[in-house]
């Protein structure tokens, strides 16, 4: 059983595609997505969602999409199988809402750089501190452009962590995301006479000096 995706030439496809999620099993739904990963939990959660859609919103994206982000937000993690990250992709990509969205690789990049004070950990309150960091980072952007500024970056962090910060990542090239190594007050003489910075807009400079024991790992080298 297919899912038709909706196309410029297809406009209904998009209910006609509600309309199979409603009526296909779940064990046929589990198939479906199987290579998705995850895919009980997934199959569970996707008709809940659409239990959801159609006794509180009318069966409708558009009505869907009309709330207010905040009270979205607890109504997709009163859902069983939703977490914080999966409710602020719907809230992201499928809603149109500005809301970012903070995944492992975002975590790691902010622990190996030391961009929070407390490293996050993986939990609630680790991934709200990495959504505020985002949220500040484009604090002075035109509001509404949000949206647009939180699908690229999340893109982008994607790509940095795949490429830079591996789940057991040893030995890396230099990444692209500044000149600080591991330990947060280790710079090159390079970057210190270039006087690049890092992600928080701190020159090599504002860092005290600190003498290493040992050579200085690489961008994303865990201990």
């Amino acid at each position: 059983m297919s899912l038709p995706r909706p196309t410029d030439r297809n406009p209904g496809g998009r209910h006609r595609r509600h309309s199979k999620l409603r009526r296909v099993s779940v064990a046929e739904l589990e198939e479906l997505i199987r290579p998705s990963g995850f895919y009980t939990r997934k199959a569970l959660a996707l008709k809940a969602f659409m239990a959801m859609l159609d006794e509180e919103f009318e069966g409708s994206l558009e009505v869907l999409a009309a709330q207010s982000s905040r009270a979205l937000r607890e109504r997709l993690l009163a859902l069983p199988g939703v977490g914080p990250e999966t409710a602020d992709a719907i809230l992201l990509y499928a809603l149109g809402h500005a809301v970012p969205v903070a995944d492992e690789y975002l975590r790691r990049i902010a622990e190996r750089h030391q961009l929070l004070e407390r490293p996050p950990q993986k939990d609630r309150r680790g991934y709200e501190s990495l959504a505020a960091l985002t949220r500040q980072a484009f604090a002075e952007e035109v509001a509404e452009g949000h949206a647009q500024f939180f699908n690229e970056f999340h893109a982008l962090t994607v790509a940095v962590g795949k490429a830079h910060c591996g789940r057991r990542t040893r030995e890396v090239e230099q990444g692209p995301t500044g000149w600080r190594s591991w330990s947060p007050t280790l710079a090159t003489e390079k970057s210190r006479k270039d006087g690049a910075r890092d992600f928080r807009g701190r020159s090599s400079d504002d860092l005290p000096e600190e003498t290493p024991r040992r050579k200085p790992k690489k961008i994303c080298d865990l201990d």
